[in-house]
Formats: C-alpha cells, sequence, structure tokens
C-alpha cells in the first residue's frame, strides 16, 4: 500500500476510536482507496492509502532495464535502487539514461505519466 496523507483530526470530532491498532471501517471498493484511523499517544490519526499495481515494462527494454524500470515507478531514487540490487550508483545512472531514451521520456515524472497509467 501506498499511503496518501496522512492528517490530524480535529478535536472534538466524533469517529470511532481505535487504540494502538488499525482499523479499516472506511474502504472505497470502486477505486481501492482505503482510510485507516488510529490513535498514537492520544492523537487520534487517518491514512489514506491506495494499492499500488505492478505495470508491464515495455518489451524494448533488458531484463535488468525493466527491475530498474519498476522501481522508478515505485518512486526509489537510484540510490535506493543500486542498494536493492545491488550494482553501483553508475550503473543505476546509465540504466536509467538508456531507459529514458529507449521509452523517449526525458525524466522521471514524464516517465510515470506515460506508464503509471494514472
Amino acid at each position: 500500500m501506498s499511503s496518501v496523507g496522512t492528517r490530524k483530526r480535529k478535536p472534538g470530532v466524533s469517529g470511532p476510536s481505535v487504540r494502538g491498532e488499525r482499523s479499516t471501517r472506511a474502504e472505497s471498493t470502486m477505486t481501492g482507496l482505503r482510510a485507516t484511523r488510529f490513535e498514537l499517544a492520544g492523537d487520534e490519526y487517518v491514512v489514506l492509502s491506495y494499492p499500488q499495481t505492478e505495470h508491464a515494462a515495455p518489451a524494448a527494454l533488458t531484463s535488468s532495464e525493466q527491475a530498474v524500470f519498476s522501481a522508478l515507478l515505485s518512486g526509489q531514487s537510484n540510490k535506493q535502487i543500486a542498494a536493492s540490487r545491488n550494482r553501483s550508483l553508475r550503473t543505476i545512472a546509465n540504466q536509467v539514461a538508456a531507459i529514458f531514451q529507449k521509452l523517449d521520456v526525458g525524466s522521471r515524472a514524464e516517465l510515470v505519466a506515460k506508464y503509471s497509467g494514472r
């Protein structure tokens, strides 16, 4: 699940209180959006989240580039990708550049806009 936002509830607003554990009382089946309420240190919080879907990488990419492509869509930095794939930062930077060129995009934002399906 990806967290969309966290907001502290205003005092005096009624609603179910869950102490120390999560509750999924409000859930939209159409969008998959989930509102989770919990209480922590006397404050009540609501976290909105939605499921991330896996996207098939374009066939033009090598298997290594496909793995990096998926990591890019999930919002990981080059440093995070390098650590998780046990590769050098420079190798990941080269793969990201190759992905951008093959898919005709100029930035991560453009890649996400073009391939995330949102």
